[in-house]
C-alpha cells in the first residue's frame, strides 16, 4: 500500500471516528432533552472516559482524548479539508 493510499485511509478513518463522537452528543442530546449544555458536556465527557464493554466480549473499548468541538461537515469526495 502507498503511502499516499494509507494517508487517505487514515483520513477516512479520522472522519469517521469524528462522526462518531458527533453521533453521541446527539444521543446524549435526545436522551436527555432537558439537560443543560454543561451537563450534556459531563456525560459526554464521563462516556469518554470510560467506554462501555465491546460486544461479545469482556474487553474495554480503548479511551479517546476528547475531540475539539467544530461543525461537522460531512465529507466532499475529491476535496481536501483545511487544516
Amino acid at each position: 500500500m502507498s503511502a499516499n493510499a494509507t494517508l487517505i485511509r487514515l483520513r477516512q478513518a479520522l472522519e469517521m471516528a469524528d462522526l462518531g463522537f458527533h453521533l453521541m452528543r446527539e444521543s446524549l442530546r435526545r436522551k436527555f432533552p432537558n439537560s443543560t449544555e454543561a451537563e450534556l458536556s459531563e456525560k459526554y465527557a464521563e462516556w469518554i472516559s470510560n467506554p462501555p464493554l465491546i460486544s461479545g466480549t469482556d474487553l474495554k473499548a480503548v479511551p479517546v482524548r476528547q475531540p475539539t468541538q467544530r461543525p461537522l461537515r460531512p465529507p466532499t469526495r475529491g476535496t481536501r479539508r483545511a487544516s
